[in-house]
């Protein structure tokens, strides 16, 4: 009767081993999946704050190469600004129509330099200098008329060109300022954070 009752609850904690081993892949399995979504909760938000990021700095950077833009056109010399008196009302419509005007047309452009240099972790002041300037660029050639037959651009202003293309460069470093410093920085894991100092060795055990 005893190797009876013995052989019982070796079975029995047999059993029991088994459905552990059994349970222990599921339960594995759910930890990494709560992991997993939790991990990609964590950048689905630092997307969300890196768009915005993004959205800032290019307002700003068109929003300073517009007034670029509209004081080297219609200002061209300055000494004549003394003649009379100026209405701020008309100088703000001219800066308003400066920033819609370089934001429509440097919006896809910019798109492009900002997709490459967030998926290439570009954050050279350099490469945003050249690209703001190569947009800037664009921005002009796409007011100028193309001529297929000649493939050449008819009506290039010099001055004109060179205004866009240091606007787009000031613009550039104003988009680094704000946001080309982190680019790629939403991917990039979580440093672990550091381990607690030891308590002293006179201060009770926290409960």
């Amino acid at each position: 009767m005893v190797r009876r009752r013995s052989c019982a609850v070796s079975n029995h904690e047999n059993a029991a081993i088994l459905r552990d081993a059994a349970n222990r892949p599921l339960l594995r399995m759910r930890k990494l999946s709560v992991c997993y979504a939790q991990g990609m909760d964590l950048h689905f938000m630092a997307l969300i704050g890196r768009l915005f990021v993004i959205l800032f700095g290019f307002l700003a950077a068109c929003l300073v190469a517009g007034m670029i833009v509209v004081g080297a056109v219609l200002f061209p010399e300055f000494s004549d600004l003394a003649t009379g008196p100026i209405d701020q009302s008309a100088v703000n419509i001219v800066l308003g129509f400066g920033f819609i005007f370089i934001s429509g047309f440097a919006l896809l452009p910019a798109m492009i330099v900002v997709a490459i240099t967030e998926a290439f972790y570009v954050r050279s002041v350099l490469t945003y200098a050249v690209g703001g300037g190569l947009v800037g660029l664009a921005c002009y050639l796409g007011l100028i008329p193309f001529d297929p037959s000649t493939l050449s651009f008819d009506g290039i202003v010099r001055r004109h060109l060179e205004i866009m293309t240091g606007a787009g460069i000031v613009a550039g470093l104003v988009y680094w300022m704000i946001a080309g410093r982190t680019a790629g920085a939403w991917r990039e894991p979580r440093r672990p954070l550091p381990p607690l100092p030891p308590l002293p060795s006179h201060s009770p055990p926290s409960s």
